[in-house]
């Protein structure tokens, strides 16, 4: 085995680049001086001085004095294990430290509801906001919607199949939505209303869809993007402004 992948191994037990060095070097030596051991592992003398203070701490290394000189030896290589403990303990310390730390993270992290936003951009982009809403699989949604932007949109790769899973996925809710056309003929799927508003009166471009504490927007034309906010209190101000328009939606059409 070579010089520098035993070093390294030694490093993965827990010591240092220059721990390594002197630890194999006091090894090959026997009990020697600093000197020697700073010569033989190639190392200045104040570093070697470092090096041996560690392998003393880990119990690795001793020292003794003959005549006007100091020698260190190290111990039996079996030693090496209280390296292991010694690292498992820190383990074990640094576990405990984050299970008090956690549960006061995760509140500063969630407990003020405050809004989390992800942008996605491109074609790429909107189909994961589909996909996550899909994945969230939400009770009822409430859409805003051009439906003369969304008829450009379902004509590029993959929207259709997009479009096929939402509807397999039996998510339901409210669509408030315009159009040049005026109200659509086509029958409603399974689970969804459809509210139809002027384009001249009351114009919407893009996508915004409320579901569970999520508000999702999309931008369509020259510019494809999506936006995920999470925050439960702008899901529910929200939710609010779409049933004002809802109900405001239904006094027009009963005045038709």
């Amino acid at each position: 085995m070579s010089k520098q992948k035993t070093e390294k191994q030694l490093q993965e037990l827990g010591m240092t680049e220059n721990e390594s060095k002197i630890y194999l070097a006091a090894l090959e030596l026997g009990p020697s001086t600093v000197q020697h051991l700073a010569g033989k592992a190639a190392v200045v003398r104040p570093t070697a001085y470092v090096a041996i203070g560690g392998l003393v701490k880990h119990g690795l290394m001793s020292h003794f004095t003959k005549g006007k000189k100091i020698y260190f030896s190290v111990e039996n290589p079996e030693t090496l294990k209280k390296l292991l403990t010694a690292e498992q303990e820190k383990i074990n310390k640094k576990e405990a430290s984050l299970s008090d730390l956690l549960p006061n993270l995760l509140g500063l992290f969630s407990g003020a509801d405050k809004p989390r936003i992800k942008l996605f951009e491109g074609i790429e982009g909107l189909g994961a906001v589909q996909d996550f809403l899909i994945s969230v699989k939400p009770g009822h949604v409430d859409e805003m919607v051009s439906y003369d932007d969304l008829k450009e949109l379902i004509q590029l790769p993959g929207q259709k199949e997009h479009e096929a899973r939402i509807l397999k996925s039996k998510i339901g809710g409210r669509v408030l939505y315009n159009n040049s056309m005026g109200p659509r003929t086509k029958k409603n799927a399974p689970g969804w209303t459809h509210h139809w508003v002027s384009q001249k009166n009351f114009p919407i471009h893009g996508d915004i869809t409320i579901f569970d504490k999520y508000i999702a927007m999309a931008s369509f034309g020259d510019v494809y993007a999506g936006i995920i906010i999470e925050s439960k209190a702008l899901a529910d101000s929200m939710r609010t402004m779409f049933e004002l328009a809802w109900q405001k939606s239904n006094e027009i059409k009963n005045k038709g």
